[in-house]
């Protein structure tokens, strides 16, 4: 049996340490090491990640720039109270994020008349001729409100909110009339 030369396993064991370093975990790599602005370190980090998770890091990121230049919409706030630290978190994160924000958009999309019984659809269907007309007599109840000393009956706006709310008053009750 042949002897390992020790100097061969000194050089062995150096080169796989540094090779060791190269191999880096990205999803370990803290977000507070990376430019999330520059599209070239997010691209370098998607590349390292699993097919599955590049995209859902690439939407952290431009949620993550969008929220903190822009200021817009309320994306970075963690389900426990803490922000996303590495890129595993901010993976875990979106991924969270975006199946809440699937649930609420489900959960305030207006129903589906096809999936209503005939009772259902017709209720559905007046209420919302109801709230065009409500709409309309809001909007006449703010120009009364904001024209104090009079004259608006014969704007031209105030003239098409009458005929808009005699429209809407006539399809009402036309609606009515076919109530099953």
């Amino acid at each position: 049996m042949k002897r390992s030369n020790p100097l061969s396993l000194a050089i062995a064991f150096a080169a796989f340490a540094t090779l060791g370093g190269c191999f880096e975990d990205p999803y370990a790599k803290p977000l507070s090491e990376l430019d999330l602005g520059n599209a070239d370190v997010v691209a370098d980090i998607a590349s390292s990640l699993a097919p599955e998770d590049a995209g859902v890091f690439k939407t952290y990121a431009l949620r993550h720039i969008a929220q903190t230049k822009y200021a817009c919409g309320n994306f970075e706030r963690h389900l426990h109270g803490k922000q996303p630290q590495t890129v595993a978190e901010a993976v875990d994160f979106t991924r969270q994020w975006e199946k809440e924000d699937a649930e609420r958009r489900a959960y305030f999309a207006p129903p589906d008349p096809s999936k209503m019984t005939p009772d259902q659809r017709f209720e559905y269907e007046l209420e919302q001729l109801r709230i065009v007309y409500r709409r309309l007599d809001d909007r006449r109840a703010d120009i009364m409100m904001l024209n104090e000393e009079g004259g608006y009956e014969n704007t031209a706006e105030w003239k098409q909110i009458a005929i808009d709310m005699e429209a809407a008053t006539a399809r009402i009750n036309e609606k009515l009339a076919q109530r099953p």
